[in-house]
């Protein structure tokens, strides 16, 4: 796979060299991606992005800088894509969780727009209960996580933020079992190593 992935870079670099356009950047940082290279995935995409700004390659820019944790350059980003079109849910919904991370008190009410735009939208309500958690509401995040919970159970980050709450509110036990399901089958996902601390810290 080692050596797919490594032909395949080099045909998109190739690629790329010899006619730039967005397609190309957009394949050639997933390529990288996937091989463990995000930040010459990163690169990629600025490279196009400083050639000719577009839309769908700053999204992939703004999410590939959210996942690598450069908050600031995340947020830069989505602002950019925000001040330039319709605010869809999941941008809002990224943009809330970002502002959350670089604790600039508009996380909240950025997400809450996003939940009035999809009320039904699990990701979204768990977005808001986990911003409204990290606020110190832990009543108001736990009617938010448990819906989220319920409309995504297999989703095994909303089952952690809802263990989160759970454990704040001092339902240990409740939140030992949503702990227990989030982490089966050795998941990845934002936090994960916090989840695995709270289970060690809540085994009986």
């Amino acid at each position: 796979a080692s050596g797919d992935s490594a032909r395949a870079i080099k045909a998109y670099r190739l690629a790329y060299k010899k006619g730039p356009e967005p397609r190309t950047a957009l394949s050639l940082a997933r390529v990288l991606f996937a091989s463990g290279d995000a930040a010459a995935a990163g690169d990629a995409l600025q490279t196009e992005l400083d050639r000719m700004p577009n839309t769908e390659v700053r999204r992939a820019l703004a999410d590939l800088r959210m996942q690598m944790g450069a908050w600031a350059d995340a947020r830069t980003h989505y602002e950019k894509l925000l001040g330039g079109s319709a605010a869809s849910v999941d941008l809002l919904n990224n943009y809330a969780l970002v502002l959350l991370q670089l604790k600039d008190p508009a996380a909240l009410a950025t997400a809450e727009k996003a939940r009035k735009l999809a009320p039904q939208d699990p990701l979204v309500a768990d977005t808001v209960g986990w911003i409204k958690l990290h606020g110190g509401d832990v009543d108001g995040a736990l009617g938010l996580l448990r819906d989220a919970r319920l409309r995504a159970p297999q989703n095994p980050e909303i089952r952690y933020h809802l263990a989160e709450a759970l454990y704040r509110s001092g339902r240990e036990a409740e939140a030992r079992k949503e702990l227990d399901a989030a982490l089966t089958d050795s998941p990845m996902f934002s936090g994960v190593e916090a989840a695995r601390q709270l289970q060690r810290k809540l085994r009986p």
